[in-house]
């Protein structure tokens, strides 16, 4: 029992942990870093009318110089689809009109095919009846 109440005694009695010290060192620090801190950001943000005004000013040149490169690559983009428009059209207008010879060709082998079918069928209704033989 003796050994316990020196234990406890000692923390209390006279002796100061080293940790206890570190701690309360660095809390004091941190108070004065976050103290520092707040007191700069509450000085920046509150700016006066010439403060204002420049932030006005610069944001204007900003506007202004995103607008004109804005217009600038607009204006290219144009150039740039005219310039390949012509080419393009050129090259689908030979690729239209192969398409289109392609097709006829197709449709009338179609009705080719079905024309040959009702000659065949009426040269041999001509057999059959004896068309032109004077009956």
């Amino acid at each position: 029992m003796a050994v316990l109440q020196e234990q406890v005694a000692g923390g209390v009695g006279g002796r100061i942990n080293l940790r206890y010290v570190a701690v309360a060192v660095l809390a004091l620090a941190i108070g004065v870093g976050v103290t520092l801190g707040v007191k700069s950001l509450v000085a920046a943000s509150d700016p006066g009318p010439a403060r204002i005004a420049s932030m006005g000013w610069d944001e204007y040149v900003e506007m202004s110089q995103n607008r004109w490169i804005a217009q600038v690559n607009a204006t290219r983009g144009e150039d740039l689809v005219a310039f390949y428009r012509n080419t393009f059209l050129a090259q689908a207008g030979e690729i239209q009109a192969q398409r289109a010879e392609a097709q006829v060709e197709h449709l009338t082998n179609q009705q080719w095919a079905k024309i040959r079918v009702a000659q065949a069928q009426r040269g041999q209704d001509m057999v059959h009846f004896g068309y032109g033989s004077g009956r």
